[in-house]
Order: structure tokens, then C-alpha cells, then sequence
């Protein structure tokens, strides 16, 4: 085993720790970042320029109308509040705005994801639920939860509702998948163990062996 193979080796695997521990990060950062939001309701669809000269006196006017305010100091208020939203059509300047709690971005992006889904079972008529980054699609057969978009559409497909491919949205950085294609040395029984090459790989490299055999024996070429 060369020394350049064992570097791949010991390399490969420190990156992996990495990324796991960027995840583990990640996945604090968003429940850290959601349970600082967990107070507040986001306002969709609201017409620009409707809050005027001041935003303070625009939310002034949505309380006073019994619509929304964007953050509360009590959990179980803004629950209440934003239950009440849902169960009715509220409008501001004629166009409708709609309501929903204020997911850290993660959660936010995730659900984004789902959203050709939405479209295709409110067609056919589905009831679902999305329930923070999970799918819960209430069929004929029974009730099926799906843990992220993609799989959603494939199975959706199968029972005969194509949404088409979807790609989860991963953030920009390398997966043990990525790495493992880059960097295929592994560690069998303790061993280590280089991948399989392609026989035409192997090939091309023996016949380049064979020219510098040949150009040994036949002797340099003179150069000007």
C-alpha cells in the first residue's frame, strides 16, 4: 500500500467527520434559529406599499381589525391568533394574505420544496398536512407520511399522480456520497483496500508502459 493510497485514506475520513459535524451543527442552528421564531407569524401576500408611511401604524391597523401582529410575547397567543387567521379569508386591499408561523430558514426551504406536491393533490382533491419538513397525504388507502419532497413525488407517481423530479435543495458543500465517489479508498477487515480500476483504464496504462519500454530500448531521440 503506498503512502499516497493511506493519505486518501486518513484524508477521506477526516472529511467525513467534518461534514458530521457540520450537520450536527446545522441541526442545532435550526432548532436554536426556530425556537427564537417561535413567537412570531408570517404575513404572506400583502400588497406593497400597504403599510404606507409607517409599518408601526400598519400593524396598529391589523390588530385593530383583528388580523395579525408579528410577534407576540406569548407562545400560546400567537397559536390562538394564527388558528383564528387560518379559519378564515382575511383580505387587504383586496387581495387575500395568508398566514403561518415563521420557520428558521432550513424549515423554510424544506417545505418550499413540497410545493408542486401541494399543487397536484389540491387538484385531485387530496387532503395533506405539513407538519415542519414532513408530508402527511391522507388517501383513499390510508395515511402515508413522507420525510421530504422527493420522495413524496416518487411515490406520488406510482399511485398515479406524476408531479415530475424533484431535487432536494441540499445546501452547497460535499455528502460522504460526493466523497466517497472522489476519494473511493476504503478499509476492509483493517486492511486497506484501493477500488476496483476499469479494464480500460488499466489497459490504457499498460500500453503507455509498453511505449516507455520501447523508447528506452530504441534509445532518446536527439532534440535539435
Amino acid at each position: 500500500m503506498g503512502e499516497t493510497e493511506k493519505w486518501d485514506i486518513g484524508f477521506k475520513d477526516t472529511l467525513i467527520q467534518l461534514i458530521n459535524n457540520q450537520r450536527a451543527l446545522q441541526d442545532k442552528l435550526t432548532d436554536l434559529e426556530g425556537r427564537s421564531r417561535r413567537n412570531n407569524i408570517r404575513i404572506y401576500g400583502v400588497p406593497e406599499s400597504a403599510e404606507g408611511t409607517s409599518m408601526h401604524h400598519y400593524v396598529e391597523d391589523l390588530i385593530k381589525t383583528e388580523l395579525v401582529v408579528v410577534r407576540f410575547l406569548r407562545f400560546t397567543t400567537k397559536e390562538n391568533v394564527l388558528h383564528a387567521a387560518w379559519k378564515k379569508n382575511v383580505h387587504v386591499q383586496g387581495k387575500r394574505v395568508y398566514f403561518d408561523h415563521d420557520y428558521a430558514e432550513e424549515v423554510q426551504r424544506k417545505r418550499k420544496e413540497y410545493t408542486p406536491i401541494k399543487k397536484v393533490l389540491k387538484e385531485n382533491k387530496i387532503r395533506f398536512q405539513t407538519p415542519l419538513t414532513r408530508m402527511r397525504v391522507h388517501f383513499d388507502s390510508g395515511t402515508v407520511t413522507y420525510k421530504n419532497a422527493p420522495d413524496a413525488a416518487v411515490d406520488l407517481a406510482k399511485r398515479g399522480f406524476p408531479v415530475g423530479t424533484i431535487h432536494a435543495n441540499k445546501i452547497v458543500g460535499n455528502t460522504e456520497e460526493t466523497l466517497t465517489r472522489l476519494l473511493p479508498w476504503s478499509t476492509a477487515g483493517g486492511a486497506p483496500r484501493a477500488p476496483n480500476r476499469p479494464a480500460s483504464r488499466v489497459a490504457e496504462v499498460r500500453e503507455k508502459l509498453r511505449g516507455f519500454q520501447r523508447m528506452d530500448r530504441d534509445g532518446a531521440t536527439d532534440i535539435g
